[in-house]
């Protein structure tokens, strides 16, 4: 395992890329689903970084998703296999 991969569960894959552990993928995904169905006003996870954030929207699922590295982008390039295969790519 890469350097403090232990406490979020990613793994070195093959290619010399890091690769999340499959139950992490699960977990991202049950926090997104419970993000986007909380109430406007509510405090909710961020389903990337954990960070704890008030939901100001009822689309918003994530605490930034702005600039290099935002948690939206790093969700979906994590979660969907597509994604995850160009951002690897683009990474390259």
């Amino acid at each position: 395992m890469g350097q403090g991969s232990e406490s979020i569960g990613w793994d070195d894959g093959e290619d010399g890329y890091a690769v999340m552990a499959e139950s992490e993928c699960i977990a991202m995904r049950s926090a997104y689903d419970a993000a986007k169905a909380a109430k406007v006003g509510s405090m909710i996870h961020c389903p990337t970084c954990r960070k704890r954030f008030l939901k100001r929207s009822y689309q918003q699922a994530f605490c930034r998703n702005k600039g290099r590295g935002n948690c939206k982008d790093r969700f979906h390039n994590t979660v969907s296999e597509t994604r995850r295969e160009r951002a690897i790519a683009f990474s390259s």
